[in-house]
């Protein structure tokens, strides 16, 4: 029974008082990290942006997870074995595998969030990356099945799940997501709708325990958690969106890890202490201009695509707005990522451009509507990036070019309507599979196609080709493929650039965990320690 809405009003107040630190005041156990939004859920099922996706997997587990060298590991699963025709996996659960609460894990548990994550009325943006091969995926889809009929319980701790695919390796990194974690449904039943926040109930290393929108999240140590209870005590994430803001911070001390925007780069590695406490590598996250067709018809034209990829000077942006920081990009799929090959460049010819513009009955752009672009606001290269590649634009083509910057809540909303703007973004894997973005950024229906506004039914059949290779090697050859026809054939998406991340890191943080999927810093918090 739910207590009465005073009781848990008062109960949240006195909580917050608790755990909400005064100023300046650190105790040794606490880290403090700087994050630039609020997360749009805290379900992990539904999670659809980085800062959530990233810190969820501080509070969930999924059976697997995968190390920065793109390699599957036991995680909430402790072994796995896989029937000689590739079609079956057994997955064999830890030993006292527990909810925070204390409630033990089963297989059955297990189940129940792998049918929940499949389920059309949850509607999750990740289903249908990560559980399409699993048997009774399309007939759940379709109404014709409740619940995955590919996904069985042997026994408390064993599980088993047949594929219609025998991708080797395939199934596996999907199943490191974070979306696909363990989660009680008693928690869920209990929480309702809200029930990541009001009811949190992971395997993970840390418990939230606050989350004040637009102010900071809170997380605290998890005792229990199988890895061994973290050094950490508490996470204090704070929520500041200007990144110039979060270097300010914590040269006063107010911080302790922050990324590092690039216009402050040169001078934090030019500063003698502060360069000592930079922390550098490299994310599997590529910036990108993408040509909607939605919301600028004439890209509908590849002449007219062709044209704005000719007339930026990628590796210009690079070295005079990011001072080299980040590495031109000819690819969407970022270095080290699986099925990542080198493209050839479209070359900066901006004469070339023009003709082709003129060709395409757009003779110095005359005839074109203005061409609106909006950045992710979300940090600064975004931004910068679009400003630049606005003015490029402008003035190698005639097209009147313009750069909308919007808060965060209004950008994301105005970029799910498909007409509002061309975006300029960043998409960083989550998985290590050329799916994350071949399929889910540029598949017609898949459920991130807002973000690139690329329609192209054949395209979308040689995604779904290569997904039906019968082994991971020739998916990964048939999507180098396909990446080819995207990105140099048809011209479907303009990069811009491949990020390297910079971060601030205090000098008494050790053991921090890094890792090229999401975030990179935020994700495994567990390993980390404060050493004063």
């Amino acid at each position: 029974m739910r207590p009465p809405a005073f009781c848990t009003a008062f109960v949240a107040l006195l909580a917050a008082a608790l755990i909400a630190p005064h100023a300046g005041a650190q105790t040794e156990a606490t880290v403090r990290i700087s994050i630039q939004a609020d997360p749009t859920t805290l379900d992990p099922a539904l999670t659809d942006d980085p800062t959530g996706t990233a810190l969820l997997q501080d509070v969930y587990t999924p059976l697997l997870e995968v190390t920065a060298l793109g390699q599957v590991k036991p995680f909430a699963a402790k072994s796995w074995t896989v029937s000689p025709d590739g079609h079956t996996y057994r997955f064999i659960l830890r030993d006292g595998l527990k909810f925070q609460n204390g409630q033990s894990v089963t297989a059955t548990d297990v189940k129940y969030s792998l049918d929940r994550l499949a389920s059309p009325k949850l509607n999750s943006p990740n289903a249908e990356l990560l559980l399409t091969p699993i048997e009774g995926y399309q007939d759940e889809q379709a109404g014709k099945a409740a619940g995955l009929r590919g996904v069985k319980v042997i026994s408390p701790t064993q599980l088993e799940i047949t594929v219609d695919r025998p991708s080797e390796g395939d199934l596996l990194v999907r199943l490191a997501h974070v979306a696909s974690s363990i989660v009680s449904r008693e928690s869920v039943e209990q929480g309702g709708q809200e029930w990541g926040t009001t009811h949190a109930n992971g395997t993970g290393a840390f418990r939230i325990v606050q989350w004040s929108l637009r102010n900071q999240i809170v997380l605290a140590a998890n005792p229990t958690y199988f890895g061994g209870a973290p050094k950490i005590q508490r996470v204090v994430l704070q929520i500041v969106p200007d990144p110039n803001v979060d270097v300010e911070k914590y040269e006063a001390g107010e911080l302790d890890i922050v990324q590092v925007p690039g216009s402050e780069y040169t001078r934090l590695k030019r500063d003698p202490k502060l360069s000592k406490e930079i922390v550098e590598y490299n994310r599997a996250s590529t910036t990108f201009l993408a040509l909607n067709t939605f919301a600028y018809p004439p890209f509908k034209d590849i002449r007219v695509r062709r044209a704005v990829a000719l007339a930026v000077n990628r590796p210009e942006i690079v070295k005079a707005v990011f001072v080299g920081l980040y590495q031109p990009a000819n690819e969407i799929l970022p270095p080290g990522l699986p099925g990542y090959h080198p493209l050839p460049a479209i070359a900066y010819d901006p004469s070339k451009a023009r003709s082709l513009l003129a060709e395409a009955g757009y003779p110095g752009g005359k005839g074109l509507p203005p061409l609106l672009l909006g950045p992710n606001p979300r940090g600064f290269g975004p931004r910068q990036a679009a400003e630049v590649v606005a003015a490029m634009i402008q003035q190698n083509l005639g097209i009147d070019t313009h750069v909308q910057i919007l808060d965060i809540a209004k950008w994301r909303s105005d970029m799910r309507k498909r007409t509002a703007f061309a975006a300029v973004t960043g998409w960083t894997a989550d998985i290590a599979d050329p799916n994350d973005y071949l399929f889910a950024l540029f598949v017609s229906k898949a459920p991130f196609s807002y973000f690139s506004g690329y329609v192209n039914p054949a395209y979308d059949k040689m995604v779904d080709a290569a997904n039906h290779e019968r082994t991971r090697d020739a998916v990964l050859r048939r999507m180098a493929e396909v990446e080819r026809f995207l990105v140099f054939d048809d011209v479907g998406v303009l990069p811009i650039y491949h990020v390297r991340e910079v971060i601030l890191k205090k000098p008494y943080v050790r053991d921090l965990t890094l890792t090229p999927y999401g975030l990179g810093f935020l994700e495994h918090l567990s390993t980390a320690s404060i050493v004063k």
